[in-house]
């Protein structure tokens, strides 16, 4: 994972995860426990609750990249900060591309996008993409896709493209009553995608809780500043989401979502031809 310093400490905690000690991942069981409001403990606290000491939480700080302890502190207050943006708050701070400022504003939103694609493929972990199509490919698993206020479309776009190659796939949108529904049914070898994305719903957390707690796979989709439900995955695609408006772009979003179902149709193979010449006799009116 390349790192920027606009990468989140998840992200840090991620790419570092390779070099880190035993008790190092004490510290970092603390730091996720809760994220990001956990990591606003004070020095003294986080050493306490990791039954460390506070030199070795200062180590640990300094190999995830921070100058030091305040320094750390003040990038987790900036992602708490941009999780519960609104879209009034960004109003005329739209993101814009490095070296913009002329032509017009498609050109610019198209070089933003351009950018925000070629950053989702570095990421975005080969091996987590993978995984996961495999998982969505897999005809034994039933798959429900919940979205929320904003994401509820992305579900739905991922249901049309999904269930046209593989049976089982639902698609609901994130209410407590569907969430009720969801786990009803929901079986150990299911999965569960969801869609969270600033500003994070405190509901989906508790969901995607209940769902690990019940066995079954969570693929929470969100962007990089990463959704508090993303503690409880198995697999995480977070994707940057700057955009020239005032609402986070979902281009990077869907071309992930296109790039599954194109892996996903790749897995299948005729097994997935069968189903979608099927769904279309059905459509067509014609004979199943």
């Amino acid at each position: 994972m390349a790192l920027t310093p606009e990468s989140t400490c998840r992200d840090r905690i991620l790419s570092a995860d390779p070099e880190l000690t035993r008790t190092d991942r004490k510290i970092v069981g603390v730091l996720l426990s809760d994220y990001p409001f956990s990591c606003l403990r004070t020095l003294k606290e986080m050493a306490a609750a990791s039954a460390t000491s506070t030199a070795t939480v200062l180590r640990l700080i300094a190999k995830l990249g921070y100058d030091g302890y305040p320094s750390f502190q003040r990038g987790i207050r900036n992602e708490i900060q941009g999780q519960f943006q609104s879209p009034l708050s960004r109003f005329g701070r739209a993101a814009q591309p490095a070296g913009s400022g002329q032509g017009s504003c498609l050109g610019r939103a198209t070089d933003l996008w351009t950018e925000a694609l070629r950053e989702t493929a570095e990421v975005v972990s080969p091996v987590e993409f993978e995984q996961v199509a495999q998982k969505l490919s897999d005809p034994k698993r039933a798959v429900f896709l919940i979205g929320g206020r904003y994401s509820r479309s992305l579900a739905d776009l991922f249901d049309y493209g999904l269930a046209s190659l593989r049976p089982r796939v639902t698609a609901c949108e994130g209410t407590a009553r569907n969430f009720l529904r969801t786990l009803d049914v929901l079986k150990g070898r299911d999965v569960v995608v969801l869609f969270d994305f600033q500003r994070y719903q405190p509901e989906f957390a508790r969901f995607a809780g209940e769902v690990r707690a019940a066995g079954a796979t969570l693929i929470v989709m969100t962007d990089t500043s990463r959704s508090p439900s993303a503690q409880h995955a198995d697999h995480v695609l977070a994707v940057p989401t700057e955009s020239p408006s005032p609402f986070i772009s979902s281009v990077t979003s869907l071309a992930c979502l296109e790039a599954l179902i194109s892996r996903v149709a790749e897995v299948l193979g005729e097994a997935g031809k069968d189903r979608l010449a099927q769904v279309d006799a059905r459509l067509s009116g014609g004979a199943a």
